[in-house]
């Protein structure tokens, strides 16, 4: 699996991981706070975009790991998430253009919007 070199400013790495296979669909993959692709539910998640030859993009902020995180309170936490967001916005499509993560889709700008894959 290949990794973008991200670094938040204070010079930690934000864990990723990515298969794109040029794919007209991208799938990307949070994961949550202790729970990773090594868990059931996103590591069949993840396998059935490679069963179906969809672009992948995981990514793992690791605050379960961050002990200076972990002290911070619900306001806090959450800007820090918004920094951490604004570096994975702006890798690179693998389509060309840019990642688009909004919260009411995903999609890659630059393209056509692919159509809902069907299985």
């Amino acid at each position: 699996m290949e990794t973008f070199d991200l670094l938040r400013k204070n010079g930690t790495k934000i864990e990723n991981e990515f298969k794109f296979i040029n794919s007209e669909i991208l799938g990307i993959i949070f994961y949550g706070f202790n729970y990773t692709y090594r868990n059931p539910l996103l590591y069949y998640s993840r396998n059935i975009l490679f069963d179906h030859n969809i672009d992948y993009f995981g990514i793992d902020y690791r605050y379960y790991d961050n002990k200076d995180f972990m002290k911070l309170n619900n306001e806090e936490q959450n800007e820090y998430f918004e920094e951490d967001t604004k570096i994975i916005i702006k890798i690179p499509a693998p389509r060309g253009g840019v990642l688009k993560i909004s919260p009411s889709n995903l999609r890659v700008c630059g393209g056509t919007n692919p159509p809902h894959p069907q299985f």
